[in-house]
């Protein structure tokens, strides 16, 4: 049960209704995004950094986009979406705010360690007039990769040992110890202080669940009458607002226990 994390369900039933938590949080977020992109003349320009043609499928927004999707796979293109082989980290063949809008989802995280994620933010700011990236916490307590708590908090000698040894989560066990380094040091999550340095104009918004930070939006660009709060999504600024106000008094102390 998720009390503090509340979705309008305004995206369609068929996108995220099962398979909880991690459909349901996608479904939301995409309806914060078609909030978002309200207003924008149609057909809207979309990069999808990392993006699928699954995942898009699943949307309910093909007929108001132009959908450009980069990855590093090869993947079968639709009539109303390009599909191109290529790095997040280097948009070199996009010219500066190419598209209306460029959107990452969960994959900030794989372009390996902080110098490429500067670069993929640096692209991304580049390319689009707007943005819309989401990427984990990497202090929310359950690892979203194995479905463990802490094991992403354990140094990747550590993970790396685990996975050799017993099944870890949705990993199982690793065949070798260069498969489990793999494994162990594949992602690199997120905390908040570098989503900030690395999007310094953005609005950044937390996903909770059950009061713990899951993963941040950042977005810029989008009309600011369109607002996150209806969707469950916490601004930052207005969060440590309304911690001021809940603060007790200067001379306030604690009840003594009998």
């Amino acid at each position: 049960m998720v009390e503090k994390y509340k979705c309008g369900c305004g995206a369609p039933r068929s996108f995220g209704q099962t398979d909880w938590p991690g459909k349901y949080f996608r479904r939301c977020r995409m309806e914060l995004f078609n909030s978002l992109c309200g207003g924008l003349p149609e057909p809207i320009t979309v990069l999808d950094v990392g993006g699928t043609v699954e995942f898009w499928k699943e949307s309910g927004m093909f007929h108001k986009l132009a959908l450009t999707l980069i990855n590093v796979m090869e993947q079968q293109p639709l009539p109303t979406v390009k599909v191109i082989v290529g790095d997040a980290c280097d948009l070199g063949r996009f010219a500066d705010r190419s598209f209306d809008i460029v959107f990452s989802n969960s994959v900030l995280g794989h372009v390996g360690g902080w110098e490429r994620q500067k670069q993929m933010a640096g692209e991304i700011r580049r390319v689009g007039q707007r943005y819309f990236v989401q990427t984990p916490n990497q202090r929310f307590p359950i690892d979203w990769r194995t479905l463990v708590p802490f094991f992403h908090w354990l140094s990747p000698s550590v993970q790396s040992w685990w996975l050799q040894t017993i099944p870890i989560g949705r990993y199982g066990r690793a065949a070798n110890a260069d498969e489990a380094m793999i494994l162990a040091t594949r992602v690199r999550n997120l905390v908040s202080r570098e989503v900030q340095e690395l999007f310094p104009e953005a609005e950044v918004l937390r996903e909770r669940v059950l009061g713990f930070t899951k993963s941040f939006i950042a977005f810029h660009g989008f009309d600011s009458t369109h607002r996150a709060g209806r969707f469950g999504f916490v601004p930052w600024a207005e969060e440590r607002e309304l911690i001021k106000r809940q603060a007790p008094p200067a001379d306030w102390k604690p009840a003594q226990r009998r």
